[in-house]
């Protein structure tokens, strides 16, 4: 399956089919490879960047690209795949402050998603650089970043009419947390809150916006003006609550550490529902309860851990920070501090 920009040039199309056949004819070989190997496949440079689920490289020929092989016992995402390209374009193709992949090509068999690469940052890495940059700038240049992930964002939520036929996103905090609790074999002051918030609070995770559904930091690209997403692996009809809480829920995190400076952090937070609002409207109230369940499953998830893993998301945590956090979450409303309204 190819997906092209019709702006992009015949020579980027010719490396992307290039590209594709060496992927192709050298698919169990590049699965096999461990992590941080670089090597050469003809006259394209392969660096393993991540093996996990999936198997992630970057690719260097005349062009810069990026390689996800997909599980074969997962080969179902690369419809996903082909339906967040297509989809996102269609909405948010001609926005200004959006820079995705303008050439994509997808295969099912094998299963793989090759693309161009985006210029920029991933914002998880950003938030690090930019967390103890000394300097009013340098925080408010990150505000900016926030306020047109927000804009972005909210345009990608009103700018397409999905089909009744779109598959609904395969992922769901509720559900998520509702699972967790089913197989935990844990109990304690902090799961019995959890269960307890759950039978009041619980929201349906459906919804008829299209959405990311995995809309993590590290799934987002900076190279301002513009911002750029990748992985859309989980994508299809859901809540827009689901999209809009993500990034919230991982800032929110940084309070269970006393390393980050919250003030700045919040300030990022109310600049990213700024933007967001200028869009699209929302309400609070039901945004707070979907960033509460997130953090609810950020503790579930994290009982099946060793006490020794201290991060979440890339951002370090506390054990004893991150049962403060989940109680004082539940506990409160959408008149929490990262939840004001103003600068």
């Amino acid at each position: 399956m190819n997906t092209s920009s019709p702006h992009e040039s015949p020579d980027v199309e010719r490396e992307a089919d290039r590209l594709s056949l060496i992927v192709q004819a050298h698919d169990r070989d590049l699965r096999s490879r461990v992590h941080g190997s670089t090597f050469d496949l003809d006259g394209a440079r392969f660096e393993l960047k991540s093996k996990g689920r999936n198997t992630v490289y970057r690719v260097k020929a005349r062009h810069s690209w990026f390689l996800k092989l997909v599980a074969r016992k997962n080969e179902g995402a690369i419809v996903r795949e082909q339906l967040g390209v297509e989809m996102i374009s269609a909405a948010l193709g001609t926005e200004r402050l959006y820079r995705g992949a303008r050439t994509v090509r997808l295969s099912t068999s094998p299963p793989y998603v090759l693309a161009e690469r985006i210029p920029g940052t991933q914002l998880s890495r950003l938030l690090f650089r930019s967390c103890w940059t000394p300097g009013r700038s340098a925080s408010d240049h990150m505000a900016r970043v926030f306020e047109t992930l927000g804009h972005t964002l909210a345009t990608l939520h009103v700018g397409i009419a999905a089909s009744p036929d779109t598959p609904a996103a395969t992922t769901g905090p509720f559900a998520k947390v509702q699972g967790l609790l089913e197989r935990t074999g844990q109990r304690g002051r902090v799961v019995d809150a959890i269960a307890a918030w759950l039978t009041t609070h619980r929201l349906s995770d459906a919804g008829t916006t299209f959405i990311h559904a995995n809309f993590r930091l590290d799934n987002v690209l900076s190279c301002p003006p513009t911002v750029g997403f990748i992985d859309f692996e989980n994508c299809g009809l859901g809540s827009s609550y689901q999209d809009l809480s993500r990034p919230i829920s991982q800032l929110a995190l940084t309070l269970s550490s006393p390393l980050f400076p919250v003030g700045r952090i919040q300030y990022w937070v109310r600049a990213f529902l700024q933007g967001y609002e200028r869009i699209h409207t929302y309400d609070r109230q039901l945004l707070w309860q979907f960033v509460a369940a997130r953090q609810a499953r950020h503790y579930l998830e994290s009982l099946d851990k060793s006490r020794l893993s201290n991060r979440i998301g890339g951002i370090p945590i506390t054990r004893r920070g991150l049962e403060r956090l989940t109680l004082t979450m539940l506990a409160q409303d959408s008149t929490h501090p990262f939840l004001r309204s103003g600068a």
